[in-house]
């Protein structure tokens, strides 16, 4: 799996804080550092795109959650049906 260093820079936020919820706001001023053009909807967009490469099913997300409103959290542990728990993505 090929990340662009944007995806790389969000996974990292949030594999950092597993399990907490990391607001916009943050995810924007770490993962765009000094770049003003930084808006919601792109952040949205590279979301997407990562959920799109990590998740097995990217429409309905297990790892990267998002709190409406707020931000995106991601999810260390992951109970599949059957009681099966994967740590697959932190190790």
């Amino acid at each position: 799996m090929t990340l662009t260093p944007t995806e790389s820079k969000l996974l990292f936020l949030l594999v950092r804080n597993a399990g907490r919820v990391v607001t916009n706001e943050t995810l924007l001023a770490k993962a765009w550092a000094g770049d003003e053009e930084a808006y919601e909807e792109g952040l949205r967009v590279h979301i997407s795109r990562l959920r799109s490469k990590i998740e097995p099913n990217p429409s309905k997300p297990i790892y990267i959650q998002t709190k409406r409103g707020v931000g995106y959290r991601f999810s260390a542990n992951v109970t599949y049906p059957g009681g099966q728990e994967s740590m697959a993505l932190v190790g």
